[in-house]
């Protein structure tokens, strides 16, 4: 499922965080990837926090800079599926 290039549950490349429904794809991570990237090169003083980014580790300390949180796939368990 997920898109029409992925075939099979291992073409999404799923990786589990915190638990086994805790889990980030091959495309949750590009897609932050390429998100925080844009963000970064129109915004270069703003702070970028990724879910995938930090993962199960501690979130950076917010700060008065302008910060952007970043969800790449909000829904991955449909995607997943094919939702």
């Amino acid at each position: 499922k997920g898109t029409s290039s992925q075939t099979s549950e291992s073409d999404l490349g799923i990786n589990t965080k915190s638990n086994d429904a805790d889990f980030a794809t091959a495309v949750d991570i590009a897609n932050e990837k390429l998100i925080m990237e844009g963000i970064a090169a129109q915004f270069p003083t703003h702070q970028v926090i990724g879910e995938e980014a930090v993962g199960t580790g501690s979130i950076p300390p917010l700060t008065s800079e302008p910060t952007w949180i970043c969800d790449p796939i909000d829904g991955t368990t449909n995607f997943t599926h094919g939702i």
